[in-house]
């Protein structure tokens, strides 16, 4: 029996849409290791630790967002970069450092026709006190 390959992409489609990202998605939001089970060392709090964590795997699932079609694509988008710009509003230094830099990634990896939505993410996640010198910065 031949398979269509519309068909395989598709199912393959609906596989990344529904099940691979969300649960890619789940590993932004969820904690690394309570405080007391992590290491020891004093030079790194525990919300470096996450966001050290947390960089890679948002760069890994826009990069694999961007070879979802357009319309998949507008959908999936969203709550990553806002998972991203609302780190930012981490008073930790070294925790917007990393922030940026990933987001610095996100950017180049989804082009200059994004650049405005992710403006537009920042200036609706950080609104306030410090965190609108953040968005200057």
């Amino acid at each position: 029996a031949v398979v269509s390959t519309q068909s395989t992409g598709g199912k393959v489609l609906r596989t990344l849409s529904e099940r691979i990202i969300p649960k890619l998605l789940t590993f932004l939001t969820k904690a690394t290791s309570a405080p007391s089970e992590r290491t020891k060392k004093k030079s790194i709090s525990y919300e470096e630790d996450q966001v050290a964590v947390q960089a890679p795997i948002a760069i890994a699932i826009v990069s694999l967002i961007c070879r979802l079609p357009e319309e998949t694509r507008q959908a999936q988008l969203p709550p990553v970069l806002l998972r991203i710009c609302n780190t930012l509003r981490n008073r930790a230094m070294d925790v917007r450092t990393t922030t940026r830099q990933t987001l610095s990634t996100i950017a180049a990896d989804l082009g200059p026709q994004y650049l405005g939505y992710i403006v537009s993410e920042l200036r609706g996640a950080l609104t306030k006190g410090y965190q609108l010198h953040v968005l200057a910065n």
